[in-house]
C-alpha cells in the first residue's frame, strides 16, 4: 500500500483499465499511519521561495518573463530538466495578466500591461506533481520495499514546493499631461499688470521624469508669462480692451521623458479683460449748425448732440456753458429753447458744449442762426400712427432699420426735425435727420425681445408743431436655444402587479422662463393602448401590456420657436410569471444530519437552508421570497425570511423525517396601492407557489470519530463585483480531514448572510441576492461560518467580502464631455475628430442627438458608423463661437443608448495673428517617413519628431499638439 501526502495535491490521469488497482489507495488517502509505515523523503523544488521580477509595462503580449526551475537531490527518477516536466504548475490567482506556460515551464504575459492601474502583481506558484510520475515512484519503491506493508511519500524540507513571485511594472512614458480644467474663465483689468492671475495645475500619471511637468504659453507671450514648474501665469503687459476685449491664453503642459516627450495644449485660459476708463468721448460732429425760425416756442427741442465713448460703461453726462438762450438734456444730449428768439432775428448764438464719462471730458461747439417766420404751415397729418416691424437679432451696428419718411410716404424737405422721444432708457437705435433709424449697439447681448420707439416729426411752422408716430420693433431671435433633456436616457424596472398610476416623469428644460413645454409620445399609435403621456407634466401612465421590453421616444416641444429634443426611455416589464421562485437544488433535497439529543445546544438553531432565487435581471429591493413548512411538522421550524431550519424536537438515529418547504415572491406595500382587497401586513404575496421536498437521515453521533480535531481560525478575501450574478459559486470551504463529511452553518447579522447562501455539505458558498443593493451602505462584509466534523469541535471560518462596484453601462463614452478647437475658416467637410464608444457593438449607429443653439444645428454631421465629425457648411457666417453637441449611440438590438456632449469652439485666425506676433510654424514644409510595413501590434515604433519653431524668434522652438486628420 503507497501513502501520499496531501502536500502533493496530485492530479490523477489514471488510466481506466488501472482504476481498479488503485482505487484503494486513494479511499485511503488520509488514513493513520500504521507502525510499519515507511516514510520516503523527496528532494525536489524550487530553490527558493520567492523571486521578483521587472517588466515594462508595453511589453507585449506571450512576453516570457522568466523560466521557472526546478532543482532536485537523490531523486529516484532520471530528469531531463528540458524537456521532462514532472509538475503542474497552479498560479493561486487566475486575475493575474501571467500565466505558465505548462510545455516550456515559463511564465509569460498574457494581458496588455498598464501601470497607471496596477503598479505590481503578486501571486504564488504551487508544483502539483503528475499522476504520471506519481504511479512510477510507486511502482520504483513497491518494488525495492518488498517487506513494507505501506509506503509514505513526502517532500523534504531541502527545496519549496511553492514560490511566491512579485512582478514589478516599469513605467514608460505612455500618459500625456492632463490639466484639472479643461477650460476657465477670468477676468483681467485693462492696461494693469498683475502677478498671479491664475495658477494651472496638470497631472501626469506616468513617474519620474515621465511624469514631471513643465508648463509654457502657445500664445500671447509679448502678454503672458508662465513659471514652467508652479504653473503661476502672471500678466507682464497692460492689454487694451478696445483693442482686445477677449483672448483664449492655451497652455501647455510637457512632461520631461527622456526617450519620448509628451505634451498637450492641456487648457483653454478664456480671459475677459475689465474696461478702465481711458478713452476720451468723441463726439459724432465737430460742430453742429442749426437754422431757427424766431417764432419757435419756448421747450422746443430743435436737435441733438451725440458723442461715443469707446469705453464699455454708457455713463457720459452733457452740459453747456452758461447763456439765456438753450438748455441741453444731460444725458440724452436733446436740445432745448429756453425762451422764444423772436427778437433775435438774423442774429448769430454760438455756444459750447461739453461732454464728460466722469474722467474725461470733450468740447464741441453749436452754431444757431435765426432766421424769420415766413408764413404758417400745415399740421403733419400722418397716414400710419402705428406699425411693427420684425429684424434679425444678428443685424450688424450701423445697419438701416427703417426709413420712417419712406414708409410714411413724406418729403425729407416737409420735416423740420424728427427724433426719438425716450426718458434715460438705453436704446440700441437711434435717427437721422434723414429719417432712418440705425443700429447703435449689437441686439446679441440684449435681453430685449422688442422695442417701442415714440417718432416725434416737427413742422417749426405748423399748428400744432409735432407729430408722432409709434413703431414696435420685433427682435427676431436667429440663435435660440433648444429644450435640453435632464436625462437623454433612463431605464425603469416596473412589475406588472404594481398599479400605480404614474410610472415616471420625463423632463426637459427651456433656457426661457416663460415657455412651458409640450410632451408627446412619438409614433404613439404604435403604443397607444399601452402608454399615455400627460402633455404639461411629462408624466407617463401604463394602460395595458404586451410584451416586456419597450423603448419609447418622447418628444419636448417648444412651440413658439417650433423647436423639440427627444428623450428616450427604455421600460423593461416584469411580467408576473417570471416572479416565480426556482428552488437551488433538485427536485427533491436529501441531507445527512446527527441525532440531536434532549441536552443538546443545537436545539432550535441554525441546521441548514433552503433557498430559491429569482432571476437576477428580476430582482428589487422591494422583493423577497418567503419560505414555510406547509404539511404538519413537529420536529423542525423554519426561518420564514431567510429559510434557516432548526430542530425543535429530539432528532432519533437511525431515522428519515420527510416533509415539504414552499417558495413564493412577495413586494413591499409601497408597490402597491392600497385596496380593500389588500391586507393590512408590510408585504403582499405577487407570484405562485413552488414545493420542495426535504428528506433528513438522521445518523447516529457515535459514527463519528471525535478525536479529529480542525484548524485555526482563518480567514479568507474575497473581491464580489456588483455585477455577479445571483446564483454564482463564490468559493468552496473546505479544511483538512475533508475526507471525512463536514457540514457548514453561516452565522453573523441577517442583513448581510441574507446575501450568502453556504451550502450545507458541500461548503459551497453563493450568492442570492443582488450585491449592488449593499453599495450605499457598506463595501466590505464579514461572514462568519462554523464548519463541523463531528459537531464537538467547531471550527469559524471568516470570509470577508469586498464588495467592488464595475456596474457600468453596456455601450458608454469613455468621457462625458469632449472640448475641441478648430478654425471658422476650415474648408467644408474638414474632419473635426472622431468620437468612440466603449464596448461597441455591431448594428449600432452614432448620431447628432440635439444642439444647444439652432445654429449648431445643420453645420455638423456625424458618420453614423465610425464617429467621424466633419463640418457640412462654412463656419465663417457662424454667429456662434462655441457649438454644443449632444451625440448618441444607439444600438437597436439591445435597446441601449449612450451619450456625451462635444464642445466645440470656434477661432479666428485673423484675431489670432492680430492677438499675438508670437506665432510658430513647421520645422519642414513636408515630411518624409520610410518605415518597415511588419510593425509589431501592441509595440511602439516613433517615426517622426515633428517640431515647431517660431516665426519671429529662431530660437524659440515647442513640441506640437499634433493631430493626424487624414
Amino acid at each position: 500500500m503507497v501513502i501520499y501526502d496531501r502536500l502533493f495535491n496530485f492530479a490523477f490521469e489514471i488510466p481506466q483499465e488501472i482504476i481498479s488497482h488503485y482505487c484503494f489507495c486513494i479511499i485511503r488517502y488520509y488514513s493513520a499511519l500504521s507502525s510499519n509505515t515507511k516514510t520516503i523523503y523527496l528532494n525536489i523544488g524550487f530553490n527558493q521561495n520567492s523571486t521578483s521580477y521587472h517588466v515594462p509595462e508595453d511589453s507585449e503580449i506571450n512576453t516570457i518573463i522568466d523560466r521557472l526551475k526546478i532543482v532536485y537531490d537523490s531523486f529516484p527518477l532520471f530528469i531531463n530538466d528540458e524537456k521532462d516536466n514532472l509538475f503542474f504548475y497552479i498560479i493561486n490567482d487566475t486575475s493575474v495578466p501571467f500565466t505558465i506556460d505548462q510545455n516550456e515551464k515559463t511564465i509569460k504575459l498574457i494581458i496588455p500591461l498598464d501601470r497607471e492601474k496596477q503598479d505590481q502583481y503578486t501571486f504564488e506558484i504551487e508544483l502539483q506533481l503528475k499522476s504520471t510520475y506519481a504511479m512510477k515512484l510507486q511502482e520504483i519503491y513497491s518494488f525495492q520495499e518488498k517487506n513494507s506493508s505501506s509506503i509514505y511519500f513526502q517532500y523534504s524540507n531541502k527545496y519549496y514546493q511553492k514560490i511566491f513571485i512579485t512582478i514589478y511594472i516599469d513605467d514608460i512614458n505612455d500618459n500625456i499631461p492632463i490639466c484639472n480644467y479643461f477650460h476657465k474663465h477670468i477676468y483681467l483689468n485693462e492696461n494693469k499688470i498683475q502677478t498671479n492671475i491664475f495658477h494651472v495645475q496638470a497631472i501626469d500619471l506616468d513617474q519620474g521624469e515621465n511624469g514631471t511637468i513643465f508648463y509654457s504659453l502657445l500664445d500671447y507671450n509679448q502678454y503672458f508669462t508662465i513659471n514652467p514648474y508652479s504653473g503661476q501665469i502672471d500678466s507682464i503687459q497692460p492689454i487694451d480692451r478696445e483693442q482686445i476685449p477677449f483672448l483664449l491664453l492655451h497652455i501647455i503642459a510637457s512632461d520631461q521623458g527622456q526617450q519620448l516627450q509628451l505634451q498637450s495644449i492641456c487648457m483653454t485660459l478664456h480671459i475677459t479683460i475689465v474696461d478702465i476708463n481711458d478713452n476720451v468721448p468723441q463726439f459724432s460732429l465737430t460742430n453742429y449748425t442749426y437754422y431757427l425760425f424766431s417764432d419757435l416756442p419756448r421747450d422746443t427741442i430743435f436737435g441733438q448732440i451725440y458723442a461715443i465713448d469707446l469705453d464699455s460703461a454708457d455713463n457720459l453726462i452733457y452740459s453747456i456753458d452758461p447763456n439765456s438762450y438753450v438748455k441741453i438734456h444731460r444725458h440724452s444730449g436733446h436740445l432745448r429753447l429756453k425762451y422764444n428768439l423772436y427778437h433775435m432775428i438774423d442774429q448769430n448764438i454760438n455756444i459750447t458744449v461739453k461732454v464728460s464719462d466722469g474722467l474725461h471730458v470733450n468740447y464741441t461747439w453749436i452754431y444757431i442762426y435765426v432766421i424769420r417766420f415766413i408764413e404758417i404751415q400745415e399740421p403733419i397729418l400722418l397716414r400710419q400712427p402705428a406699425y411693427d416691424i420684425i429684424i434679425n437679432q444678428s443685424l450688424p451696428i450701423g445697419t438701416i432699420v427703417v426709413n420712417v419718411y419712406e414708409h410714411l410716404q413724406l418729403l425729407e424737405s416737409s420735416i423740420d426735425f424728427i427724433d426719438i422721444i425716450h426718458e434715460e432708457n438705453i436704446i440700441p437705435f437711434s435717427i437721422d435727420q434723414q429719417g432712418s433709424i440705425r443700429l447703435i449697439r449689437s441686439l446679441i447681448d440684449l435681453s430685449n425681445a422688442s422695442y417701442w420707439l415714440s417718432i416725434r416729426l416737427t413742422r417749426y411752422r405748423a399748428h400744432p408743431p409735432h407729430s408722432f408716430v409709434h413703431i414696435h420693433i420685433s427682435i427676431l431671435e436667429e440663435n435660440f436655444y433648444l429644450p435640453q433633456c435632464i436625462d437623454i436616457y433612463q431605464n425603469i424596472k416596473i412589475y406588472d402587479y404594481s398599479i400605480q398610476s404614474t410610472l415616471t416623469y420625463i423632463q426637459a428644460l427651456s433656457f426661457y422662463d416663460n415657455i412651458d413645454l409640450q410632451y408627446s409620445i412619438v409614433n404613439n399609435d404604435i403604443n397607444e393602448k399601452i402608454f399615455s403621456i400627460n402633455k404639461q407634466t411629462g408624466s407617463i401612465q401604463l394602460l395595458s401590456s404586451i410584451q416586456n421590453n419597450y423603448l419609447l421616444t418622447i418628444q419636448a416641444l417648444d412651440n413658439q420657436h417650433q423647436v423639440y429634443v427627444n428623450c428616450y426611455l427604455d421600460i423593461n416589464l416584469i411580467q408576473r410569471q417570471q416572479l416565480i421562485p426556482k428552488f437551488l437544488y433538485s427536485s427533491t433535497y436529501n441531507i445527512d444530519l446527527i441525532e440531536i439529543s434532549s441536552n443538546s445546544k443545537r436545539l432550535r438553531q441554525r441546521l441548514f437552508q433552503i433557498i430559491a432565487l429569482l432571476d437576477h435581471e428580476i430582482y428589487d429591493k422591494n422583493l423577497e421570497i418567503r419560505y414555510q413548512i406547509i404539511n404538519s411538522n413537529q420536529y423542525f421550524i423554519i426561518n420564514r425570511r431567510t429559510g434557516y431550519i432548526a430542530s425543535k424536537q429530539i432528532l432519533y438515529p437511525n431515522k428519515t423525517y420527510e416533509f415539504k418547504v414552499e417558495a413564493f415572491t412577495v413586494a413591499y406595500r409601497d408597490d402597491i396601492e392600497q385596496d380593500e382587497h389588500s391586507s393590512r401586513n408590510k408585504w403582499r404575496i405577487v407570484s405562485s407557489r413552488v414545493i420542495l421536498p426535504i428528506k433528513i437521515r438522521v445518523l447516529p453521533i457515535n459514527i463519528i470519530d471525535s478525536s479529529l480535531s480542525l484548524n485555526n481560525e482563518s480567514i479568507i478575501n474575497i473581491n464580489l463585483l456588483t455585477t455577479t450574478k445571483v446564483g454564482s459559486i463564490l468559493t468552496q470551504l473546505k479544511i483538512n480531514n475533508y475526507n471525512y463529511t463536514q457540514w457548514f452553518i453561516m452565522i453573523g447579522h441577517m442583513d448581510y448572510t441574507r446575501y450568502f447562501h453556504i451550502n450545507f455539505q458541500s461548503g459551497e458558498l453563493i450568492l442570492i441576492r443582488p450585491i449592488n443593493e449593499l453599495m450605499n451602505k457598506t463595501t466590505i462584509i464579514e461572514l462568519p461560518i462554523n464548519i463541523t466534523n463531528n459537531w464537538i469541535h467547531m471550527n469559524t471560518i471568516k470570509v470577508i467580502i469586498h464588495i467592488i462596484n464595475d456596474k457600468r453601462s453596456l455601450i458608454y463614452f469613455s468621457q462625458t464631455d469632449y472640448y475641441i478647437s478648430i478654425l471658422k475658416n476650415i474648408p467644408i467637410d474638414t474632419k473635426i475628430t472622431r468620437l468612440t464608444i466603449e464596448n461597441s457593438f455591431d448594428n449600432c449607429t452614432y448620431n447628432i442627438h440635439s444642439v444647444e443653439r439652432i445654429q449648431s444645428k445643420d453645420l455638423f454631421h456625424i458618420d453614423s458608423y465610425t464617429g467621424l465629425i466633419t463640418n457640412i457648411q462654412t463656419l465663417e457666417k457662424s454667429m456662434n463661437k462655441k457649438h454644443l453637441l449632444i451625440i448618441i449611440y444607439y444600438c437597436k438590438n439591445i435597446s441601449q443608448i449612450a451619450y456625451t456632449r462635444l464642445h466645440i469652439n470656434i477661432l479666428d485666425k485673423e484675431q489670432l495673428k492680430n492677438q499675438t506676433n508670437n506665432s510658430y510654424r513647421f520645422t519642414q514644409d513636408n515630411y518624409l517617413v520610410i518605415f518597415e510595413t511588419s510593425l509589431i501590434s501592441n509595440q511602439k515604433k516613433y517615426l517622426i519628431d515633428l517640431e515647431l519653431i517660431n516665426n519671429n524668434h529662431y530660437e524659440k522652438r515647442i513640441k506640437p499638439d499634433a493631430q493626424i486628420i487624414e
